[in-house]
């Protein structure tokens, strides 16, 4: 017999010595294997089973009739019943050898005209029996995958609309990196997963944010920018990026409310006297005021200047002053502040801690004037 289109269909269940020979015929005549897989005609309205009767006509039998097709008798019956549409080689070769035309009004269906529908009913069938393709671990590194590959190649990336992960400059640790955490402890807030945030007043600390936003760029090469607002004075410094939020995190400083959360200086900052220094700084760049301190005493009014940081979080009070008298200072905590009152050490505070926020330099080289450079302003009662 000649080998039909569904003979590869049973190679696994023929001898050894037979499939060498299909595989033989396969190599020299590939044709044969595939020509009667092709387009199909679509008749199965009982018009298939006319034509495979009238054929039928002019062979002895139905057997001859299949081989003529080349295909299993089995398979002839299941076309002439209509169960499958039948080849539109087959149905041509028979009528070719009965000698008789064909048909001219045949409608054909293309190649592969079945696939689309066949991959989805199938694709629907895995996903009831399996459940959806892949686990939450295999898509999950399938993921990891792509971002790298994205990060070797930025371009190709933002060309197929993907947002890659900013990256940024992990600092070691430093005064200038204790300055910053200070001043989050102070204003900051990491809002969420995705946001740094620093808030200060737009009118008398406008100087400081900039300062703020240099900051950021300088340390972590990110570029921070200053959400204003219409209705207050308050604006905030921004800078989005994921990254920046989990390396904060690693230094010690916490998402959403501070004062829930009873925040406190990270342990990395007590390791040198110059990180609690800086981290001071900014904690009282922030949280801290500059004003002027006034009593009396016999009917005579005298006016100091006098340092107090304002904050809701009892640890943190505790570390500022702990910082301070180990700095030589003399700190008074009432409540939620801490208070500088001694002139000297309000001077020796700015000499040696300093000020980034140019408004409390300003207060206090205000009211230094006014005293007279003593300190005291002695006003008739």
């Amino acid at each position: 017999m000649r080998w039909g289109a569904g003979a590869w269909l049973i190679r696994p269940v023929l001898k050894t010595g037979v499939l060498r020979k299909v595989d033989r015929e396969f190599e020299s005549h590939p044709h044969r294997f595939f020509e009667d897989t092709m387009s199909r005609v679509d008749c199965l309205d009982g018009t298939q089973r006319e034509l495979i009767e009238d054929a039928l006509e002019h062979f002895p039998n139905l057997e001859v009739m299949a081989d003529v097709c080349r295909v299993h008798p089995r398979t002839l019956r299941d076309w002439r019943r209509e169960k499958h549409r039948m080849s539109y080689e087959s149905l041509k070769r028979v009528y070719q050898h009965a000698a008789i035309p064909l048909p001219a009004a045949l409608r054909l269906l293309p190649d592969f005209w079945h696939i689309q529908e066949a991959t989805r009913l199938g694709g629907r069938r895995r996903a009831q029996r399996y459940g959806p393709p892949g686990t939450l671990e295999s898509r999950r590194k399938g993921g990891q995958v792509s971002i790298k590959r994205f990060q070797a190649n930025p371009q190709r990336a933002k060309a197929l609309g993907f947002v890659l992960r900013k990256r940024i400059k992990q600092p070691r640790k430093s005064a200038l990196l204790a300055e910053f955490v200070g001043i989050m402890l102070g204003d900051g807030c990491l809002s969420g997963q995705f946001q740094v945030g620093i808030s200060f007043n737009s009118k008398t600390d406008g100087a400081y944010g900039t300062y703020l936003q240099n900051l950021f760029r300088a340390l972590f090469g990110v570029s921070a920018t200053i959400q204003r607002r219409t209705d207050t004075n308050g604006w905030t410094v921004v800078a989005s990026s994921r990254a920046l939020v989990e390396y904060l995190q690693v230094l010690g400083l916490v998402c959403g409310d501070k004062v829930a959360n009873q925040v406190d200086l990270p342990h990395w900052i007590w390791v040198r006297r110059n990180y609690q220094t800086a981290c001071l700084r900014g904690l009282m760049d922030t949280d801290g005021s500059v004003y002027r301190y006034t009593h009396r005493v016999n009917d005579h009014t005298y006016n100091h200047v006098a340092l107090c940081f304002t904050n809701h979080s009892m640890p943190l009070l505790r570390s500022v002053e702990c910082v301070l008298r180990a700095s030589g200072f003399s700190p008074r905590t009432h409540r939620y502040h801490v208070y500088l009152n001694r002139q000297q050490e309000i001077e020796r505070y700015f000499r040696v801690v300093g000020t980034k926020n140019a408004k409390h330099l300003t207060r206090f080289q205000r009211y230094l004037r006014y005293s007279g450079g003593s300190g005291e302003v002695r006003e008739s009662g």
